[in-house]
């Protein structure tokens, strides 16, 4: 049986939306320079986002992915990350 393994990271609570913008950036370019190293994982089209997430990527690779999104709440954005 294979155990299946969850990491999620939350960044500060960012009250301008610019600075959630660079850090999901900033991650997302780490994530695709990985991607396009190792071969494993593949961007896809991410489906409707829920009207709490700003912006957000989808990266796959079999029964693996990694779910990179910015989370709009109050007045305040945060940059989460949940890899499976």
């Amino acid at each position: 049986m294979a155990l299946r393994m969850t990491l999620t990271y939350e960044s500060q609570d960012y009250k301008f939306q610019d600075s959630a913008l660079i850090e999901f950036n900033r991650i997302r370019t780490r994530i695709d320079r990985y991607a396009v190293r190792t071969r494993i994982f593949r961007e896809e089209p991410l489906p409707e986002l829920h009207q709490h997430f700003m912006k957000g990527c989808l990266y796959r690779s079999g029964s693996r992915s990694i779910l990179l999104v910015i989370e709009r709440y109050s007045d305040k954005h945060r940059v989460v990350l949940i890899a499976q």
